[in-house]
Parts: structure tokens; C-alpha cells; sequence
């Protein structure tokens, strides 16, 4: 039996650098948000060709929590591979001081502000 080797060209910057990226980012959000940060391996060392972009956005709104993405789908143009959760000033702020430890102990370790 011979050993079959399975080369992955899975590319999760679609041909950009990140630095084209983050501009394209500042480009489309510019207006339409309060600020926006990446968070999770994009911001680290860990940013291999099996990650995706995770994406925190805080814009005043009033819609409902899980319908708020839906308004920015036009990154996925940019980058389909992408998570995008949409927050409050006041939910953003409430959640960053929160002390609990999960999922936000994570996220407020790797943020970066890029908007």
C-alpha cells in the first residue's frame, strides 16, 4: 500500500497580505461603524492556511443580535471565510470589563483595533 499525500492550497487571505486586508476592511467600514477589531489567530502567531478572520464590529443599532452581521456580508466579498459578531458601544464596553472568564477572557486577549 503506498502513503497518499494530500496537498492543502487552501489560502484564508484569498491572495492579500494582511496588510491589504486590514486597508480593504478600513475602506468598505469607513462611516458605517463606531470601531471594528480582529480577534483570534489573525492577531497571533497561530494564522495558518486553516484559519478563518474573526471580526467584532460596534456600531449603534437596534436591531436584533443575530440579524446585526447581516449588514456587513459585503466583507465576505473580501474574505468568505469570515466570523463576524456586531456589538453595542454599551454592549461592547460591558463585556470588555467584564472579568469572567470564557469565551471574552480569550477574546480580549488577542484583540486589535483596526478601525
Amino acid at each position: 500500500m503506498s502513503d497518499i499525500l494530500v496537498s492543502i492550497k487552501r489560502d484564508p487571505l484569498f491572495g492579500r497580505t494582511r496588510e491589504e486586508v486590514i486597508k480593504c476592511f478600513r475602506g468598505i467600514l469607513a462611516g458605517r461603524v463606531v470601531a471594528g477589531y480582529f480577534f483570534g489567530s489573525f492577531t497571533t502567531d497561530d494564522f495558518t492556511k486553516f484559519s478563518d478572520i474573526d471580526v467584532i464590529l460596534v456600531q449603534e443599532t437596534d436591531r436584533p443580535f443575530l440579524r446585526r452581521s447581516e449588514e456587513f456580508f459585503d466583507l465576505k466579498n473580501i474574505i468568505p471565510s469570515m466570523d463576524i459578531l456586531v456589538y453595542t458601544p454599551e454592549e461592547f464596553a460591558c463585556m470588555i470589563s467584564d472579568p469572567s472568564p470564557g469565551f471574552w477572557t480569550s477574546v480580549k486577549g488577542t484583540l486589535e483595533r483596526f478601525v
